[in-house]
């Protein structure tokens, strides 16, 4: 039996134009709707078999959609492992449940990251726009992947102030494999102690936090003075 659990808003849906009152849904039988939900789901857990296929799905999945269809199997079915494709199923719930869950599938094909080629492209969205930001630079969107959902740049980001983490970053005289390597080993041997700076910082290459301080205010300076020295030729 499903569970309602926590719903979604319902600016969520407007904001996808996602009608909840729609009218189609309103004219069909409760049987006609037990089997569009069952062809539904059925296409919903081959996005999410397709997706997880390309390595963006799993317990921390890079796809967007896949994590809150991911959720939302939870919420609806709880112990399953997808979304159930039997008519039967449907059957046994309310109208009112059946019509809650296909609103949700609408949901989820109105997402970008519901297919792989939407999920490249947001992958490469977000790597621009965080290499724009930090003028970190990333060889591939497989090593900006490997970054980010590694958990290694959201824990540097937690252990650090995310200006610092940044400048540590960029100062590290490590590459971005070694940091991803040697932080994730870190994080699953020794828990992640987001309070031990000193130790992050060596992890990152430096001899301590004092160090990669140091060192980044060094970097920053450099920096600076090469974007000076590249905007007076510019100038001329």
């Amino acid at each position: 039996m499903a569970r309602a659990g926590k719903r979604r808003s319902r600016r969520a849906y407007e904001e996808r134009g996602i009608d909840l009152h729609n009218a189609a849904y309103e004219e069909m039988t409760k049987e006609q709707l037990a089997a569009l939900a069952a062809k539904e789901a059925k296409s919903a857990n081959q996005r999410m078999r397709r997706l997880a296929r390309a390595g963006y799905g799993g317990s921390q999945p890079t796809s967007r959609a896949y994590g809150v269809m991911q959720t939302d199997i939870s919420r609806w079915f709880p112990d399953a492992a997808k979304f159930s494709e039997s008519k039967g199923t449907y059957m046994k719930m309310r109208v009112s449940t059946i019509k809650a869950i296909l609103r949700d599938f609408d949901y989820y094909k109105s997402l970008k990251t519901a297919t792989v080629s939407g999920t490249k492209k947001a992958i490469k969205a977000q790597r621009k726009g965080f290499e724009d930001k930090t003028g970190v630079k990333f060889i591939s969107d497989e090593q900006w992947e490997r970054f980010w959902k590694s958990g290694v740049g959201k824990f540097l980001f937690t252990v650090f102030e995310s200006d610092n983490a940044v400048d540590f970053i960029f100062a590290s005289p490590k590459d971005m494999d070694e940091i991803v390597r040697d932080v994730q080993a870190w994080m699953e041997e020794d828990g992640g102690d987001r309070d031990n700076q000193d130790e992050v910082a060596r992890l990152l290459g430096f001899e301590s936090l004092a160090d990669a301080r140091s060192q980044a205010t060094k970097a920053a300076n450099e920096r600076k003075m090469q974007q000076a020295g590249e905007d007076t030729g510019a100038g001329q």
